[in-house]
């Protein structure tokens, strides 16, 4: 799949998906658009998407994401769908507070911007080299999920949930899109097939 990135948008599925396990190949191209010329590459996988096409920024579904970004792979954004993080808050390296992915800590509640952080940094850059292949996972069970990059739990969701017509509801499926975000990226070997609970290895990794 070759994501040219020229326009803000998404392939989405027809299908919702839950309890799954997502798995695909990825690497950077080499061009880079407006608004993002002098910018991170930038990408993400969009999950448990609910509500309209454009809902979010007038592009996308309202969802959780898997962010794919140059440095960044496997952060955590809630978009519009939110959940609770087992992080940490530091200071980075501009004086802001922020939280980071940490195994077995206290979950920190990731919203939006209004009313709570809506990002999580993932704990470790496990990315490699530009222009090499990455291998990103995606496991949704229930409600929680991991996000995977080269065989590394980078963060986790657990409770996911979203808010509808005044009333807050779990949230355990939904359309799966990747962004195409200014930059020019690549897709091979992708695949989904069910599950019914975490592997042991990532589930020993993320502490559940």
């Amino acid at each position: 799949l070759k994501i040219s990135g020229e326009i803000y948008g998404g392939l989405s599925t027809k299908e919702e998906y839950g309890n799954y396990h997502l798995k695909a190949q990825f690497k950077w191209g080499s061009k880079k658009w407006e608004p993002r010329l002098n910018r991170k590459m930038d990408n993400g996988i969009l999950y448990h998407c609910k509500g309209i096409q454009g809902a979010f920024w007038n592009v996308w579904m309202n969802s959780l994401e898997f962010q794919v970004q140059e440095g960044d792979c496997g952060d955590f954004y809630a978009l519009g769908v939110y959940g609770d993080v087992p992080s940490k808050k530091i200071v980075n390296d501009k004086g802001k507070k922020q939280f980071v992915f940490k195994p077995g800590a206290k979950t920190n509640y990731a919203k939006s911007k209004k009313q709570a952080p809506n990002y999580v940094k993932r704990k470790k850059s496990y990315e490699k080299p530009m222009g090499e292949w990455n291998t990103f996972e995606l496991i949704c069970v229930g409600d929680t999920s991991l996000h995977i990059v080269n065989g590394h739990v980078v963060n986790v969701v657990k409770n996911a949930r979203y808010d509808v017509e005044g009333k807050t509801k779990s949230v355990s499926r939904g359309k799966i899109q990747i962004q195409s975000e200014g930059a020019e990226a690549y897709y091979k070997n992708i695949e989904i097939k069910p599950i019914s609970k975490f592997p042991r290895k990532y589930k020993r990794q993320a502490k559940l």
